[in-house]
């Protein structure tokens, strides 16, 4: 059983260090407005989401590419 986990979490190690390494490069892509890239990036980074999904099922999504919902303002911030 030990070898089954390390090799999970060996693919895990190795999905997230791909995933930084096209974040990164998502990132210089957008700072130069190369939108082709972007979208193949994107492709390639929701596809290795998945499968770090299907790898490990408990892995909780990034929700990065969402807009935050209007959180109501707590009514001693407008006391304040």
């Amino acid at each position: 059983m030990r070898d089954v986990f390390a090799q999970r979490d060996k693919q895990r190690r190795s999905i997230r260090k791909e995933l930084n390494a096209l974040y990164r490069e998502f990132m210089e892509a957008s700072s130069a407005n190369d939108l082709k890239s972007m979208i193949s990036l994107d492709k390639s980074i929701r596809s290795l989401k998945g499968t770090l999904l299907r790898i490990d099922p408990v892995e909780e999504p990034e929700l990065c590419n969402r807009l935050p919902k209007n959180e109501q303002r707590s009514r001693l911030g407008n006391v304040i």
